[in-house]
């Protein structure tokens, strides 16, 4: 029991942590701090909070003395722009006029490409501005202009000189000016175009992963997995008896990811199978008492938990989880047998036949991303109890192979 107290402690420890995410800002001065931010959408510099590495709390940190800052495999920059205040750039709140009304402000812009040709976006409130810059002129950073507006009562017009500006700056040689005549503002089609340009003039590009527009996302996956299974039993004199053998299981998985968030919700439905034999024997001079145990179990089971990623580099995600169990038995069969000799004379044999009982118990996981499909992990499911009346609990560790269809 002390074990499973342990792990559920390095549990709660693991969603404390669940909760930052190393990251670092430079201040305006060229001083960089290595530290953690709290989880949050890193995009709202008011809403960041930061410790750094020799901090025990965290705090705001000011804008006036951050010149750039990063978090989760992404990069803020700080720059003076021009920048449209009039609105429409909010899909179904359309301004009053067609024409951008610039004001200039310093603002954050995340690095969504950094190349020749750079492509980055500001996020104010509900409102997703996209901002450029190429090499080859010596203009400055300029917004990529869309708006919705009101042309006359409730009809609504769209300004798309984001299109033209694209035609002009970000367009490959021998490639016709229609090819952005229907282009949409969004980050996916941007990114596509920008990166489009920096290959066709020979330069390499990394584009920054499109975050969805959804507060949560859902996907879904397969799972399989093999390992040990250990089936303890007490009979009633205390003598103790154990069955080592295999556990196999196979199934699928649902996630629910929130947004901004580290944490994902899970539920699993698997069809597991382990077995087992194993034979003690004891002295109790002038009587020798011998105990064998078979099991061979089939169930059903439901696992609803949660599960915490930590980034260790761009590519690599290490996991931790924890769920409650809901096993129902479909197949079983499980016999102990217990007897008693003087020597070679037989004094006395019973045998059970036990049949398992439907649980509730606690599973713990550990595990790492492979790819963006495929992770590894290692499940756990101590002692539970298999029976009402007799005590017999099953103990299994199994490593099992994930790959997420959607």
């Amino acid at each position: 029991m002390k074990h499973l107290y342990l792990l559920l402690s390095l549990f709660c420890v693991s969603i404390v942590l669940c909760q930052e995410t190393s990251g670092y800002y430079v201040s305006t001065n060229g001083k960089r701090v290595e530290g953690y931010f709290k989880e949050t959408n890193y995009a709202w510099f008011d809403e960041l909070k930061f410790k750094s590495q020799d901090s025990k709390e965290f705090t705001h940190l000011n804008f006036d003395d951050v010149a750039e800052y990063g978090a989760d495999g992404r990069k803020f920059i700080k720059e003076t722009v021009q920048i449209d205040k009039s609105g429409g750039t909010n899909v179904g709140f359309p301004a009053n006029s067609k024409d951008p009304v610039f004001e200039k402000k310093a603002v954050f812009l995340e690095v969504l490409i950094d190349s020749y040709a750079s492509l980055y976006v500001n996020l104010e409130g509900a409102n997703k501005r996209f901002f450029y810059k190429v090499k080859s002129n010596a203009k400055p950073i300029k917004q990529l202009v869309y708006k919705q507006y009101y042309v006359s009562g409730t009809t609504v017009g769209a300004n798309n000189m984001f299109r033209q500006q694209l035609s002009i700056d970000v367009l490959c040689p021998n490639t016709s000016a229609s090819k952005f005549e229907n282009i949409s503002y969004s980050q996916s089609a941007l990114e596509k175009a920008f990166a489009e340009f920096n290959q066709c003039n020979g330069f390499d590009v990394k584009v920054a992963e499109p975050e969805s527009d959804n507060p949560t996302t859902i996907s879904y996956g397969v799972i399989a997995g093999v390992g040990i299974a250990s089936t303890y039993g007490e009979v009633p004199s205390g003598f103790s008896v154990v069955a080592n053998g295999m556990a196999y299981f196979v199934g699928g998985e649902a996630i629910v990811k929130v947004r901004y968030s580290r944490f994902s919700l899970f539920g699993k439905l698997l069809l597991q199978k382990f077995d087992g034999k194993g034979n003690n024997q004891r002295y109790l001079v002038p009587n020798t008492e011998k105990n064998s145990l078979s099991v061979d179990i089939t169930e059903v089971n439901v696992n609803l938990g949660a599960r915490c990623t930590f980034p260790v580099a761009e590519k690599e995600r290490f996991f931790l989880e924890a769920s409650m169990q809901f096993a129902t038995p479909v197949s079983n069969t499980m016999t102990a047998t217990f007897t008693q000799y003087t020597g070679s004379t037989l004094n006395g044999s019973s045998t059970y036949v036990l049949k398992p009982k439907s649980n509730i118990w606690l599973n713990l996981g550990a595990g790492a991303w492979i790819t963006k499909k495929i992770a590894l992990g290692v499940y756990y499911t101590p002692r539970r109890s298999l029976f009402v009346a007799n005590d017999f609990r099953s103990t299994t560790v199994v490593g099992g192979l994930k790959y997420i269809l959607k």
